[in-house]
């Protein structure tokens, strides 16, 4: 970095880009360019910030494609050996049925569910 005259000492980054930083969302986009998708799942996301949707007319049916897709994703993790921050994960069922909707999980670690969830600073509920 240089502020001026001055010139900084380097550093090594073992991982990660800056968080903040300008490029770091578009950096993050060409290196997870071939993030697994599925049919009967839509992403959305910016940047490392993702969200999952599975709509189907059987809350239970969408559990198990939304399942599906973060079997997926845990495979592509690891084979990039990226580290998901779990307490930032959850899993929201939005539907008129009273029914218990399954769990889901990522790396076998179950996702706590909520009844809202907080997606780049909308809350959605």
């Amino acid at each position: 970095v240089r502020v001026s005259t001055t010139l900084s000492g380097l550093a090594k980054i073992s991982a990660g880009v800056p968080q903040g930083g300008i490029l770091s969302p578009l950096i993050y986009n060409i290196y997870a360019a071939d993030q697994p998708t599925s049919p009967n799942t839509a992403v959305a996301e910016f940047a490392d910030d993702k969200a999952i949707i599975s709509i189907h007319d059987n809350p239970h049916t969408a559990s198990h494609n939304l399942q599906l897709h973060l079997d997926l994703m845990a495979d592509w993790y690891k084979k990039w050996r990226i580290k998901v921050n779990q307490s930032k994960s959850l899993h929201t069922t939005f539907t008129l049925r009273f029914t218990p909707c399954p769990m889901v999980s990522l790396d076998n670690i179950q996702m706590p569910s909520s009844q809202t969830a907080k997606y780049l600073g909308l809350t959605i509920d």
